[in-house]
């Protein structure tokens, strides 16, 4: 799991720690650098996949990505990852725009280098500079290959998962678009290949996957018992979603389509697809309330809770949302918020909501989202009263 991420020098990221819980929620005005919180983690993530070279490509793309442009220093990135109570570091620091184009030029083997040889040559030296050379007293349960092999079977996967990790945006009417079978099938950021990704987990190995999926989706919504996935005559290989309506009179199953059925429980179908998918490993959302009526909202972030702890879905998936909705902030802890702001002269400024002076007092009489409602970010901040 991500636990937690230091940046510098990146975007409108001068100086920013930020930790993560299984479930995290970052709120803030349009601007604040949420996305270029988001941005950050996926830059990290193609340092596992592509060299150097073809990420910072010269003196334009420096200044489209770095603070303030050429005036910044190093940008640097510090991320800690935790698995079974230990933690591991993967850490990155690109130099200044005349020393990064010219230590590439120079060495134009690094856009050259096999990502798995990069892989390996880049962690062999920190496990080994963090835990000493193989033999040594500074850890000595292990050697360097055996944490080699520990961190790449946990790890790679979490840092591949960054680059690769859609953001989510769904869409309801995409979520009804009839798609083309795919073995293969992972849910589109719109969410566009609903039926494709419904009908992968329905003729998978695992048989339970959607007996689980419709028992989640009935709990939710329940007047609905399932899901039915007919083929298109006119489109071969094209299916297209129903819900079968829950009968307390056991007769015959009746479906509707799903341009009849309402926008969350489309929704709530797409988060129960991603729930019993195996991919993204990191499940990034960005505000799910769109085309939510208030009311689904609790379901929503319960539902997503929930897949984060692994009480729902195949196994436990780390979700970072994003969000401008008070209401939907009502159903949330302090203990998963994060307040995003951004200041001219200090860039964003992130501040954990647990973090506000005197904040379980105040939610002893306002809901979470009540006080960024009424306070604002700053004033929250602060620790000012409403």
């Amino acid at each position: 799991m991500l636990a937690r991420l230091h940046v510098q020098n990146f975007k409108c990221l001068r100086d920013v720690d930020l930790a993560f819980g299984p479930f995290t929620v970052l709120i803030g005005p349009n601007d604040s650098g949420k996305s270029s919180i988001l941005d950050a983690l996926r830059i990290l993530g193609r340092t596992m996949r592509e060299p150097l070279a073809d990420i910072f490509r010269g003196d334009d793309e420096w200044r489209h990505l770095a603070w303030k442009g050429l005036d910044a220093g190093s940008m640097n990135w510090a991320l800690r990852i935790t698995h079974a109570r230990r933690t591991w570091y993967y850490d990155l620091e690109i130099p200044p725009v005349g020393p990064v184009c010219e230590h590439l030029a120079s060495k134009p083997s690094v856009g050259e280098v096999e990502v798995s040889s990069l892989k390996q040559t880049r962690l062999r030296e920190r496990l080994a500079d963090h835990f000493g050379p193989p033999g040594s007293s500074s850890d000595p349960r292990t050697d360097i290959d055996e944490l080699f092999s520990q961190f790449a079977h946990v790890n790679f996967d979490t840092l591949d998962s960054l680059a690769t990790a859609p953001r989510f945006r769904l869409n309801p009417e995409s979520l009804r678009t009839p798609a083309l079978t795919s073995r293969d099938a992972v849910l589109s950021a719109t969410g566009d290949n609903l039926a494709a990704v419904l009908d992968r987990i329905l003729s998978g190995p695992d048989r339970t996957a959607i007996a689980r999926l419709e028992t989640a989706l009935h709990a939710a919504i329940p007047t609905l018992s399932g899901i039915a996935l007919p083929s298109l005559a006119a489109h071969a290989g094209t299916k297209t979603l129903e819900f079968v309506l829950a009968n307390a009179k056991k007769g015959p199953a009746i479906t509707i389509p799903c341009a009849h059925a309402s926008d969350g429980a489309m929704l709530l179908t797409a988060f129960l697809a991603l729930a019993f998918s195996d991919e993204p490993g990191l499940i990034l959302v960005e505000e799910p309330e769109n085309g939510l009526h208030p009311t689904r909202l609790q379901e929503v972030v319960e539902l997503l809770r929930k897949i984060s702890t692994g009480a729902v879905g195949n196994t436990p998936r780390q979700i970072i949302v994003t969000t401008h909705s008070p209401l939907l902030l009502n159903y949330t802890q302090p203990e998963e918020v994060r307040i995003v702001q951004r200041d001219r002269e200090r860039g964003t400024i992130v501040t954990p909501m647990s973090d506000v002076p005197d904040v379980h007092k105040l939610l002893d009489e306002f809901g979470t989202g009540e006080l960024w409602y009424l306070l604002g970010e700053q004033a929250l901040v602060e620790g000012k009263k409403p």
